[in-house]
């Protein structure tokens, strides 16, 4: 009897061992699906936590998870996915899908273990009857990407790898649809392709001499491309293991799409080049072939030391770093990539911080412009490319602070100053990326700039626009005449870490020429001159040099008006006027007192501030007499108080003479649309007060005139 017992507790407690391993509940079972897409759900409730945990759903997925992932009482769940509910842009097929969860979290460390078996599909060549992977979903960009370390089992027909994130998990093998039929090997690489799908000896002819090879020369191309990219990796010591890497050929899709890499971590992707590179950038198949096969296994590189399924965050500064493997490997074939990229994508770009990206915004790729500026064309000490794309993947994610933590190990400017400098280098047109911009609008809507027309009636006007760290936005404007046209413009920002630029632009016979004419500091201001040219205008440009904060611009743009005299007179009148805000005018008369009467053309003139300079042919200043004294130069300046009555203020003005103090008297009479007269006298105000008024003045809102020597 104590024997039966004994046995029987001997059996109660493997019962109990056995239920802890497995985890089985009472909840574990079939139910129907209730999310789109969703087959089948199982449920497990994971009771212990101090023994790692295998879970085997129907054969078709185990989970293994490490012993204390877990607290007691956690659920682990196991969706189906139905067959091709998820469709894939890319590489792969999907074969079998499921939603993996645990209530306690999703992410985990030390991972778990997936493993998915599988059937030989002996319809495929042998050479990919083996080649599965399992891969996670990523819903960003809508494709599949393989887990790392993905291990086969050829004998047990399995295929494990490990996670350290739930989420839509899949067996992967390369789509069928691509209908791979043949394959061939180098020292380095294995590559797969459906012979009726790349370019025959006909429509690919290699610049290498391998067009009568056994393989297609396009095929025969990117070995040779690739190996040659392996070289020189290897070369700068890259961490490049002896194992073969897998090379698909199919169609990748998507306009202008040359490759993709299909990262593993840790070295364990695959490389996927078009079947067809499609006509781009104004090069020839021939000339796009090793540029792609660069860039892509750069980024092979690039997973040693970079996180893909951070990728939201880094793939910028991915793609930015590969854009200029071209030039490190075939540093002999221009145009290079990374200058096509930035010519393509900087127009676009340069409104934009530089190191920021929203998900599908692919030009990051013209962030690789400024690598190359670094590392090719700056004056002085320059980066090098390798060492950024290796040490960029030490910490931290801002990447301009590493930048910039470089460039100063190096002797050069801080990230902010070296960014404003290329974008000077572009925008001057200077080397082979060149910022092309169109010409000043009336309507104002350039996306990088504000516009306006000038047509002789503006008023001073005021511009503020925010400016992102690192990057550029300007004023356009231009004249639509051959009138007078000067500009006095005013730079008012605040931010230390803005900086004005004002260039004069000259358009002629489909080019351009800009011209720096002037670094505008703050609180300063510069007058240009585009009298008489059509063919020009100006850019003001702000520049944002602080790699953190944005910054707002502040400028003022007044036109500045050169009225030339219809005739000078002599004649008699009054002596001054001396007017206030009201109707009344105090005078005093004179008789046998000359004075200049300036006649000037007032025509499309109205209230705005502008600079008068009367001229006469002999010397080009006109002259008031005055008892035998004379006032060489003069200005006048005209401003219109608006929001005040509709009544002329007439102004009043003194000017020292040699040896006296002469009052200056001149009144405007604008309802005539043509006269200025200016009234001389050297005694002091007398005389009684009188009513002033002018008329047809309802429009023209209040003025007063002041005289400068």
């Amino acid at each position: 009897m104590k024997i039966l017992r004994t046995h029987i507790f001997n059996l109660l407690l493997l019962f109990i061992l056995v239920s802890n391993l497995l985890c089985l509940t009472s909840c574990r079972k079939d139910k129907d699906a209730s999310d789109e897409g969703v087959v089948a759900v199982f449920d497990t409730i994971l009771s212990n936590t101090g023994s790692p945990v295998k879970v085997n759903y129907k054969d078709q997925i185990i989970v293994e998870i490490p012993a204390g992932s877990f607290p007691s009482g956690t659920k682990l769940t196991i969706k189906t996915i139905a067959s091709g509910y998820l469709a894939d842009n890319t590489t792969y097929d999907a074969e079998s899908v499921f939603d993996v969860s645990l209530s306690s979290g999703s992410n985990f460390d030390p991972p778990l273990k997936i493993t998915m078996p599988y059937q030989r599909d002996m319809q495929l060549p042998s050479f990919l009857q083996n080649k599965y992977m399992v891969g996670f979903y990523d819903e960003n960009l809508r494709s599949w990407k393989p887990l790392k370390y993905s291990v086969v089992d050829s004998t047990k027909l399995t295929v494990s790898a490990n996670t350290n994130h739930l989420t839509k998990l899949g067996r992967l093998s390369p789509k069928r649809a691509y209908g791979y039929d043949n394959f061939a090997s180098s020292s380095h690489f294995y590559i797969y392709w459906a012979e009726s799908k790349v370019p025959s000896i006909s429509e690919y002819h290699s610049p290498n001499g391998f067009d009568f090879l056994q393989d297609p020369p396009y095929i025969s191309d990117i070995l040779f491309y690739l190996e040659a990219s392996w070289d020189y990796f290897k070369s700068k010591d890259y961490p490049l293991t002896e194992g073969k890497i897998d090379v698909y050929i199919h169609n990748i899709g998507g306009s202008g799409s040359e490759g993709e890499f299909s990262p593993g971590w840790s070295l364990q992707g695959a490389i996927n080049i078009n079947e067809r590179i499609p006509a781009d950038k104004g090069l020839t198949l021939q000339q796009q072939l090793p540029k792609t096969c660069a860039h892509e296994f750069m980024h092979y590189c690039q997973d040693y030391y970079y996180v893909w399924s951070v990728g939201k965050i880094t793939m910028w500064w991915w793609e930015a770093t590969a854009s200029l493997a071209d030039r490190l490997v075939f540093p002999l074939e221009s145009p290079y990539e990374a200058e096509i990229s930035a010519n393509n994508f900087l127009t676009e770009n340069i409104t934009k911080s530089w190191d920021v990206f929203g998900p599908g915004d692919q030009s990051f790729y013209g962030s690789s412009g400024f690598l190359a500026y670094l590392a090719y064309y700056k004056p002085g000490n320059k980066i090098d490319i390798n060492k950024v794309v290796k040490d960029g993947g030490e910490g931290a994610l801002n990447f301009s602070t590493f930048l910039e933590n470089y460039l100063l190990s190096i002797g050069c400017q801080k990230v902010g100053q070296e960014y404003r400098d290329y974008l000077k280098w572009v925008y001057e047109n200077a080397g082979p990326i060149k910022l092309a911009l169109a010409t000043p609008t009336s309507t104002g809507t350039l996306p990088y700039a504000s516009s306006f027309f000038a047509k002789g009636d503006m008023k001073t006007q005021n511009f503020k626009a925010n400016v992102d760290y690192l990057s550029l936005r300007m004023i356009k404007f231009m004249g639509q005449d051959t009138a007078s046209r000067k500009f006095k413009i005013k730079n008012n920002s605040e931010s230390t870490d803005l900086e004005c630029y004002v260039y004069l632009v000259c358009r002629k016979n489909g080019s351009e020429s800009r011209i720096l004419k002037k670094a505008l500091n703050r609180n300063e201001e510069y007058v240009l001159d585009l009298t008489g040219q059509k063919e020009y205008y100006c850019d003001v440009i702000f520049i944002n040099t602080s790699k953190d904060y944005a910054a707002s611009y502040d400028c003022d743009i007044t036109e500045v008006i050169n009225v030339n005299y219809a005739s000078i007179s002599i004649g008699y009148g009054i002596s001054y006027i001396m007017t206030n805000q009201s109707l009344n005018s105090s005078y005093t008369n004179v008789e046998n007192e000359n004075f200049y009467k300036l006649h000037l053309n007032w025509s499309g003139l109205s209230g705005n501030f502008y600079d008068l300079v009367g001229e006469d042919e002999v010397s080009g200043y006109v002259k008031i007499s005055s008892t035998g004294d004379k006032v060489e130069s003069f200005n006048i300046q005209v401003k219109n108080f608006y929001g005040q009555s509709n009544e002329y203020m007439v102004g009043y003005g003194m000017a020292n003479m040699p040896g006296t103090m002469d009052d200056f008297a001149f009144h405007v009479n604008l309802s005539m649309g043509s006269e200025l007269s200016y009234l001389t006298t050297k005694t002091g105000y007398a005389g009684p007060t009188q009513g002033y008024q002018l008329t047809d003045i309802t429009a023209l809102a209040n003025w007063y005139l002041t005289l400068h020597k």
